[in-house]
């Protein structure tokens, strides 16, 4: 073995509590990059596959009613490659010992040979057939959620009247990844998804004929905002009212933001881990060389030259890292695979599983590398830059004077060892800013972790509790009279009752500032007569009595003329439920990867301040 192989191997075992804490930052940024970014093409591959297996729309409309004779007009808009039109109503589930009721909504399946678009994936059981009125197919999460497998029944208040429903299969929809029925939460305890034949269905609510909700999908070469305009245009008498791409649509937009925020995870946090490796490189490769100047005047007249000692220096950079990248790789594949399973109890995929692509290993490694080079090369010139005879003296002392405390005349408060360290400070500005911006990124991981936890808190307090006081939100199948308010207040256990009405509209003014959802809001009078109908209720917000909360909760069930009735307690207990082990799990992960950081920029700094002084 060569003299500058057995020095390099000493120089790492004399060097290996520094070696450790500089490697677990490099796994650090390294498992934030790869387990990011891994999970990013994760989401995206399990998206992309389930779309173009389903064949998901590419723009979608909804509206009051229309024949079904206009679906030929529809085909006929330049760029349409494919037209599905059904019926889509929201009601209310009776799910057997459930107390409270669950929003179901029922979608029209297509007859057979109709355009397969927004294709239901069965998972489990068959799809129902045509002959079956009251078989149904229900959503995956919603299933897996009240138990309701094939063979189990439940009942459906369908256009004013109870219907008992058959399961015959579980399925997903393209369109229904994210189960939500319009807010930002998904909810698969009190919101499921339920296919069944169109025609009954249609029948039920008399749309036979008809349909309100329409699925294009679109040719390579369609301009997709013309086709939308030619849309609106078309539908426009029959109460559309706003024709969008998949960009809108509610699933889709809540998915793609969600996979997006892993590819900013991946490329943010790491980062901060990169400028650390950086730094802790330079000081740590920078102090050992300031002690090693005579043994690399040693090295240098024994006939080593400087790209010899260059390979040297790197060459116990390249160990670090490699330390760093192995250890990250396994904490990078734990930490997306973790990450995958959340993910699956929102985002329902038939096929869901985590991958590692080996462009992602790469890249990481690769910058990885090139930080760590980056913030090696300062101080590794250093050696190359010392002639021998110049190294074999020793360094010159630095220059000390009186620090700026000291100037002001606070000196006598100071200890000695607060002086030297004040003068280091001073001595070193760069090191010492760079040492305080190492500790601030670690407290910014920690905030910024612990920030999640705060900010739904908050959400919730403002939109539940401040803006969103009712205990129930009680929709009716079509407006009734004001009067009808009345019927609700004497319903037990109802202490306060307030109606609403709402129109689907194109915004012409402004937005609220709701921090779940989008509405708008005018004073009620106002919108009827810009409505032109009398005055008229389509929902109700209830303030409920809690110990008659099952009693009225059997009444609203119950009710004809009611479509859906949610209750804020459920959607909260679920909504509490499922983030808070996602934000415990990131809050974790955040709080160590900061503890990284801090126990590396500290205690680097502390051992080169500790041979400084020696």
């Amino acid at each position: 073995m060569k003299a500058i192989d057995r020095k390099l191997l000493r120089d790492l075992w004399q060097l290996k509590s520094q070696v450790i804490t500089v490697a677990l930052v490099v796994a650090s940024a390294y498992s934030g990059f790869a387990g990011s970014l891994a999970t990013y093409a994760s989401l995206v591959a399990a998206r992309d596959d389930f779309y173009a297996s389903a064949r998901f729309g590419d723009v979608f409309a909804d509206l009051k009613r229309a024949p079904r004779s206009i679906e030929r007009t529809l085909r006929d808009i330049p760029g349409v490659d494919g037209v599905r039109t059904t019926v889509v109503f929201d009601v209310t589930l009776d799910i057997p010992g459930v107390a409270e009721p669950v929003v179901g909504r029922l979608i029209g399946l297509p007859e057979r040979g109709d355009s397969a678009i927004d294709r239901v994936v069965i998972r489990q059981g068959r799809l129902p057939r045509d002959s079956e009125p009251t078989s149904v197919v229900v959503s995956e999460g919603f299933a897996a959620a009240r138990h309701l497998g094939p063979g189990r029944t439940f009942t459906a208040l369908i256009n004013g009247r109870m219907q008992t429903l058959h399961v015959v299969g579980i399925g997903l929809a393209p369109d229904y990844i994210y189960a939500t029925r319009g807010g930002a939460f998904p909810d698969d305890r009190n919101f499921g998804v339920v296919w069944m034949p169109r025609e009954p269905l249609a029948a039920a609510f008399a749309m036979e004929g008809a349909f309100n909700h329409a699925s294009l999908r679109l040719s390579r070469d369609a301009r997709p905002r013309a086709v939308i305009d030619a849309l609106d245009r078309l539908l426009e008498p029959y109460g559309g009212t706003n024709a969008h791409g998949r960009d809108e649509q509610l699933s889709h937009r809540i998915l793609s933001q969600e996979i997006d925020q892993w590819r900013l995870i991946g490329t943010l946090i790491p980062s901060i881990f990169l400028a650390v490796t950086a730094f802790l490189l330079n000081v740590v490769l920078g102090r050992q060389i300031t002690t090693q100047r005579e043994q690399i005047a040693a090295l240098k007249a024994m006939g080593y030259d400087n790209a010899t000692m260059v390979t040297h220096y790197l060459r116990q950079v390249g160990v670090i890292v490699a330390l760093g990248v192995v250890l990250g790789a396994g904490i990078g594949w734990w930490f997306g695979r973790e990450v995958t399973a959340l993910y699956a109890e929102f985002f329902h995929f038939p096929a869901y599983r985590f991958r590692m692509p080996a462009w992602v290993l790469v890249a990481a490694t690769a910058i990885i590398a090139i930080a760590a080079v980056g913030g090696a090369i300062g101080a590794v010139l250093k050696a190359v830059r010392l002639a021998p005879a110049e190294a074999m003296r020793p360094p010159f002392p630095g220059r000390y004077r009186p620090t700026i405390a000291e100037r002001l005349a606070l000196g006598r408060f100071l200890t000695p060892a607060m002086r030297m360290t004040l003068r280091n400070m001073e001595r070193k500005p760069w090191r010492a800013a760079l040492t305080t911006v190492g500790i601030a990124g670690a407290m910014a991981i920690v905030v910024s972790g612990m920030f999640w936890r705060d900010a739904l808190d908050y959400m919730i307090d403002v939109q539940f509790m401040i803006a969103q006081r009712a205990d129930a939100q009680v929709a009716l199948t079509e407006p009734m009279p004001s009067r009808s308010q009345r019927e609700i207040a004497r319903m037990p256990g109802v202490l306060q009752v307030e109606g609403a009405r709402e129109i689907p509209a194109q915004l012409v003014a402004g937005t609220s500032a709701d921090l779940i959802g989008l509405a708008a809001y005018m004073r009620l009078p106002l919108l009827t007569r810009l409505a032109g109908e009398p005055d008229t209720l389509s929902s109700f917000s209830v303030q409920v009595d809690r110990a008659h909360e099952d009693a009225l909760f059997r009444a609203l069930k119950a009710y004809p003329r009611i479509a859906t009735v949610a209750s804020k307690a459920a959607i909260l207990q679920n909504f509490r439920d499922t983030l808070a082990r996602n934000v415990l799990f990131f809050t974790s992960v955040l709080t160590v990867f900061a503890a990284v950081i801090a126990v590396g920029v500290v205690y680097n700094n502390a051992r080169v301040a500790l041979q400084e002084r020696g």
